[in-house]
């Protein structure tokens, strides 16, 4: 997707280097595909991530990549994990069409639901809640992976939660190559709860598909 040239408005990016401070922030992994890359993920319930749907297509010719390709690792921090897991089924909403323009059709149907082949513990890693939609007041928070700091995570709390419509949430948490399919999160009385998954950025402003437009279809085993 298309890089930030400076980093969005908001809080500044802070890495999350030790077990200290990734704790809370457990759920959010990296999605590894072989031989296409990386980008971040959420985990949502024991055995389902949440992350974009142009995570998994090949960036050169353009065709989904196979699930036995696909890994998501929870907590990955400079070669440690909290848990490991392959990907054995994906969902991608109709709507979406993979092609280089970053459409609004696109980005607000840019999700892939990914099923793992073994549940992970909660007592090992607390999935994230899915909000039934986005406070327009409330200030947003994104944890991810991303170019030039692919191996820990990163917090930028807060940003700012800048509009909706069509599907597509507006933020101005700072993005690169990486970030896609990283949560767009914001506080609610239960803690952190995940609003929209990235898709793209423009200049000082961040896209994300909007989940609570999805619950209706995708994601409708989460409600």
């Amino acid at each position: 997707m298309p890089a930030l040239a400076q980093p969005a408005e908001g809080a500044p990016l802070r890495r999350l280097l030790t077990a200290d401070d990734l704790s809370g922030w457990e759920a959010v992994g990296r999605i590894n595909v072989q031989g296409a890359g990386y980008c971040t993920g959420t985990l949502v319930a024991p055995t389902i991530v949440l992350t974009a749907a142009h995570c998994v297509y090949h960036p050169v010719s353009g065709r989904q990549v196979t699930t036995d390709r696909i890994h998501f690792v929870a907590g990955w921090r400079n070669g440690e994990f909290i848990a490991h897991r392959r990907v054995t089924d994906l969902d991608i909403p109709q709507g979406y069409i993979h092609d280089k323009a970053p459409s609004r059709t696109r980005i607000s149907n840019d999700l892939a639901v990914l099923t793992l082949d073994d549940p992970i513990d909660q007592a090992d890693v607390l999935p994230m809640s899915v909000a039934t939609g986005p406070a327009r007041t409330a200030p947003v928070a994104v944890v991810s992976y991303g170019k030039g700091r692919a191996q820990v995570p990163s917090l930028q709390d807060p940003c700012h939660f800048l509009g909706r419509g069509d599907g597509i949430l507006l933020v101005s948490c700072a993005a690169v190559p990486g970030t896609s399919g990283a949560p767009i999160l914001q506080r609610t009385d239960g803690g952190w709860s995940v609003i929209g998954v990235i898709s793209a950025s423009s200049g000082r402003q961040t896209y994300g598909v909007d989940l609570f437009s999805q619950l209706k279809g995708t994601l409708t085993a989460l409600e």
